[in-house]
């Protein structure tokens, strides 16, 4: 009896402190805790009231008599530990081992934080400390970049700074340069490089938007709507705004690009009259026209743009070989061809969407001064389907449905050939010096981003990365912001393992009570045998 009492409180104790373990994971107190602890106490106590003569000989041996030796040996090796924790901490060091490079900045961001052109203040308010995800890439910032001036605060334990500084109340973080503030709420590399860059630019661009054609709007969110591009290059630093052109007697030099996005009405003489005396003044502009497939839809902005060497072929472009798995009609082309163009160079991957497109192409002599430069191309295996407008236009709506079910069929391809889905266009106006001294001319440049389909600026396609990136870079670059590239939003990939509350318990408890206490039971059996 007084053996198995012997086992029975060393088993009793590594019960109890299997019990208080689980109580420290879990943060309360269960009814599988409470039985370890109670039953690992008594048992530990049976086991010490059972051998109390065996305890106090064997505390009075020469091996015992040392131990004071052996607990300061463990103490320095705990205050080397430590040393080392200090210096850890004070030359912070990452590795990024995740798939996605979660705590990698992408190049745009680094390009923007070793440019900035002063120190700018981050005071980061996180009530009890925030998540740590945020903090650690508030962090990230401040380790890569020495102008990255970062301040983390608890506002309810720091009310007097909180205060001072005119910080909201909720989660979040202020960006100050000289006068400017910038607030964001979330911790996204892309909101933080966003509000580094707003904070720190001298203006803010004006974008105007086109309305009257039957372009999408703003505000629309359903899957045809461009609701996402709007917000996401108001969270950019630009000013939005929608103009119906046939009212204004100007485009003022103030608004830095004026945008196009899949009108399906024509514009007027005296809208493209108006456009075009903006551009010719050095005026930015970004375009994006779908197919036509209806003679009525014709916006009369084809004939304005081969007036600048461009020419917007009408027809659809498919690729049988280069689309989207999910897509059986070609109709969902990813391109395989981009240029070092520095909308399309640094894309952090070569792989766009792009739905209904058609085909630009550049004139072999384009007008005096005027440079065009291919942006993303088709696959070699693409096709093009020319539209035959003028039959269309003839036909009864029971004809001109079979025309299209035809059209869209995988026959009759024709030649395979790479095709151009966008384009940038500059002309460079250089003035005489004389002209420029006497204020009588100046030197400017006009920027115009053409895309042969408007679905990338879609909700239903402007989601996917690197639709948003191409936009983003297209908006940034022709408004002359050139510090500024689209950065793709960083997601944990979809291997998370979802448990409820019962699972957690059961993987908690085989994990650090069963499985040790089998082994350890096993071994303490083992260990008495030889004993």
């Amino acid at each position: 009896m007084k053996k198995i009492l012997q086992f029975a409180g060393l088993a009793g104790l590594m019960v109890f402190a299997l019990g208080v373990l689980v109580v420290v994971v879990q943060q309360k107190l269960t009814t599988i805790a409470a039985v370890h602890l109670v039953g690992g106490g008594v048992m530990f106590v049976a086991g010490v009231a059972a051998n109390l003569a065996e305890i106090k000989e064997y505390l009075g041996r020469r091996s015992v008599r040392m131990g004071p030796q052996a607990l300061l040996q463990a103490g320095i090796l705990l205050l080397v530990l430590l040393l080392i924790n200090i210096v850890a901490s004070r030359h912070d060091r990452h590795f990024d081992t995740t798939d996605r490079q979660l705590y990698t900045l992408s190049p745009a961001s680094e390009k923007v934080g070793r440019s900035l052109p002063g120190t700018v203040r981050v005071i980061a308010s996180l009530p009890g400390g925030g998540s740590t995800e945020g903090r650690q890439r508030l962090q990230l910032y401040a380790n890569t970049f020495p102008k990255f001036d970062l301040t983390v605060i608890d506002p309810d334990k720091n009310e007097d700074i909180a205060r001072s500084e005119g910080l909201p109340p909720h989660a979040g973080a202020m960006f100050k340069y000289q006068n400017r503030n910038i607030w964001i709420t979330k911790f996204d590399e892309v909101e933080i490089t966003n509000a580094l860059v707003k904070v720190t630019r001298e203006f803010t661009p004006k974008v105007w938007f086109t309305i009257g054609h039957l372009e999408p709007s703003l505000k629309d969110d359903s899957p045809s709507g461009i609701s996402q591009l709007a917000e996401t290059l108001t969270m950019q630093g630009f000013e939005l705004q929608s103009v119906d052109l046939s009212a204004k007697t100007d485009i003022p030099p103030d608004v830095s690009l004026v945008a196009i996005i899949g009108p399906a009405m024509p514009f007027s003489e005296y809208e493209i009259k108006l456009l075009d005396f903006y551009l010719s003044q050095g005026g930015k502009a970004v375009i994006l026209l779908d197919p036509l497939l209806d003679p009525r839809a014709a916006t009369g902005l084809e004939k304005f743009l081969a007036a600048y060497g461009v020419t917007a072929d009408e027809n659809i472009i498919f690729d049988p070989q280069s689309h989207l798995s999910r897509d059986t009609s070609g109709l969902w082309i990813i391109p395989s061809r981009l240029s070092e163009h520095p909308i399309s160079a640094e894309l952090s991957q070569p792989r766009l969407v792009f739905y209904m497109g058609r085909s630009l192409r550049a004139a072999e002599h384009p007008p005096l001064g005027v440079e065009i430069i291919p942006l993303i191309s088709t696959s070699t295996s693409a096709y093009a389907k020319t539209v035959d407008l003028d039959n269309v236009q003839r036909m009864s709506p029971e004809e001109s449905r079979a025309y299209y079910e035809r059209l869209l069929g995988p026959k009759d391809a024709g030649q395979p050939s790479a095709f151009d889905l966008g384009l940038a266009v500059v002309r460079r106006h250089d003035a005489p010096s004389w002209k420029k001294a006497s204020g009588l001319d100046q030197e400017w440049e006009m920027r115009m981003v053409v895309f042969g389909g408007a679905s990338i600026a879609r909700n239903l396609s402007f989601s996917m990365p690197f639709n948003y990136e191409i936009l983003t870079n297209s908006f940034n670059w022709a408004a002359g912001s050139l510090e500024l590239k689209g950065i793709a939003a960083k997601k944990r990939g979809g291997d998370r393992l979802i448990l409820d509350e019962n699972q957690m318990n059961m993987i908690l408890y085989l994990s650090v009570l069963i499985l040790p206490e089998m082994f350890m039971m096993v071994g303490l059996a083992v260990w008495w045998r030889k004993r």
